[in-house]
């Protein structure tokens, strides 16, 4: 190994040498995460927080026919906490294998897959509302093939 690439290894995070037309990469060990109480009580507080402005901003009916914006709101607030309880896991795990990360992405695609299918089902049975464009009619499964062309640019 010559003077350059002994250099190289010994700085972690780096490219450590090229072999053969291959770079390797030295990884840093995995450290865990250590908490204290005090670390435990913040978290407390701050689900006792959320519980109480889930609890406080409950609309009075959760199904109408008219939304109102505490219904958006409220439905909002259940997404975001939705999104942190899937992360709630990751607090106790300093790395997860590559096996986990992969069963989760398959979960992922799957969850995202179903709703875009639903998504393109609901929007294609649409009833016709008159919508033109140059005074010619657009279908809803016009609008739904457009979207889609355009979302995947």
């Amino acid at each position: 190994m010559c003077h350059s690439e002994s250099t190289l290894v010994q700085r972690k995070g780096v490219k450590d040498a090229e072999f053969e037309g291959k770079v390797r990469f030295q990884e840093a060990p995995a450290q865990k995460v250590q908490t204290s109480s005090d670390d435990w009580g913040s978290v407390w507080i701050v689900c006792a927080i959320m519980a109480i402005v889930s609890w406080v901003t409950m609309p009075a009916t959760l199904a109408t026919k008219e939304p109102t914006a505490q219904h958006v709101w409220y439905y909002g607030w259940l997404a975001a906490l939705s999104t942190g309880l899937g992360a709630f896991p990751l607090l106790f795990m300093s790395k997860p294998s590559d096996f986990w990360l992969g069963v989760s992405n398959a979960i992922a695609a799957g969850m995202m897959l179903s709703a875009s299918v639903s998504l393109v089902t609901e929007g294609v049975a649409l009833d016709p509302d008159g919508a033109a464009l140059m005074g010619h009619e657009v279908s809803h499964t016009v609008r739904v093939c457009v979207g889609m062309v355009l979302g995947r640019s």
